[in-house]
């Protein structure tokens, strides 16, 4: 009886090693950049989007923000624009700074950018614009503060 509790709490263990091990390391895993993007068209300034994040790419986000510890980020840059389409064929704005992936645009958004690229015949080409990393660093009470990232841009 006690040879088969230690089995069964040696495979639970090792069940639940190997699914924490999978889960930390597709959420802030840093990717090789992408070198040498190159854009078809930069887009002129004008409205500021947000990009969305849900915690997946916070480790390129904390490598291309720049700041020291403790300080807050204040970062003008240039974005690329990807498009894609997702598994489920839904498209998607992919945002990448410095070669890093740090998000995507909003569905609202990425659907109105879309008939945009088709209109001027750059769908599924890379394009770029000016964005702005803000804030993050750490709060007072020590906890790390998420980043802003918005794109300065009007496509229309």
């Amino acid at each position: 009886m006690r040879i088969l509790l230690s089995l069964y709490g040696g495979i639970a263990y090792a069940t639940y090693r190997l699914l924490k091990r999978r889960t930390s390391l597709t959420k802030n895993t840093v990717v090789k950049p992408l070198l040498n993007l190159q854009s078809k068209k930069h887009w002129p300034t004008g409205e500021k989007i947000k990009i969305t994040d849900d915690g997946t790419y916070t480790a390129n986000i904390t490598k291309v923000a720049g700041n020291t510890f403790g300080d807050y980020a204040n970062r003008n840059c240039a974005a690329f624009l990807i498009p894609e389409l997702k598994d489920d064929k839904k498209p998607n704005i992919s945002v990448y700074i410095d070669g890093l992936l740090v998000g995507h645009l909003t569905n609202r958004h990425t659907l109105s950018f879309y008939s945009i690229l088709q209109h001027a015949k750059l769908l599924f080409s890379t394009t770029s614009c000016n964005a702005h990393i803000g804030e993050g660093g750490t709060g007072l009470d020590g906890k790390k503060l998420p980043y802003l990232i918005t794109l300065d841009i009007n496509w229309f």
